[in-house]
């Protein structure tokens, strides 16, 4: 419960300023795989408990795991916090206007415990504080995601293997 003077209802008060800018907060260890899809490249990296290490999923199979890249994601989700609230509720005008309609960019990210749902983070346009970004298919609210969150969620999991011969 949080008390609201008149004075601020009558000062442009808005309910989203009550709204947590906590995005995310993910126990790391949890995490089983994370799927990184950027500008229509796809990375997609899976824990592997037994080498404590993380490896290249099917879907990347035969690229090399940045695992400097793997841990800034990991990072940002044990805390991810929004800059600031835009709407507590999108619609899908709202979507398109922010770029999150068809977003740059998709985290999604999967964990051990069978019974969890996977967790998405949708990033769109950029804008003078960071980038639009929303969490799940409801769309509970759009945030804004400063910009050295959004490059190290962004970053490539994985690159393409060059063989000795130079060849992909």
């Amino acid at each position: 419960v949080e008390k609201i003077s008149r004075e601020a209802l009558l000062t442009g008060f808005s309910p989203a300023a009550l709204r947590s800018r906590e995005v995310v907060r993910l126990e790391t260890s949890d995490i089983r795989r994370i799927v990184s899809s950027s500008d229509g490249a796809v990375s997609s990296v899976v824990c592997d408990r037994d080498k404590q290490l993380w490896v290249a999923d099917s879907s990347s199979a035969g690229s090399v795991v940045r695992q400097e890249a793997v841990e800034g994601v990991l990072n940002g989700l044990k805390s991810l916090n929004a800059q600031s609230v835009v709407t507590l509720k999108a619609t899908e005008g709202e979507l398109k206007s922010f770029g999150l309609d068809k977003p740059a960019c998709t985290i999604s990210i999967d964990f051990f415990n069978e019974n969890s749902l996977r967790r998405n983070i949708f990033i769109g346009e950029r804008t003078e504080e960071g980038y639009y970004a929303t969490m799940g298919a409801s769309f509970d609210a759009v945030f804004i995601l400063s910009t050295a969150d959004v490059t190290a969620l962004t970053s490539p999991l994985t690159t393409e293997h060059i063989s000795e011969k130079g060849t992909k």
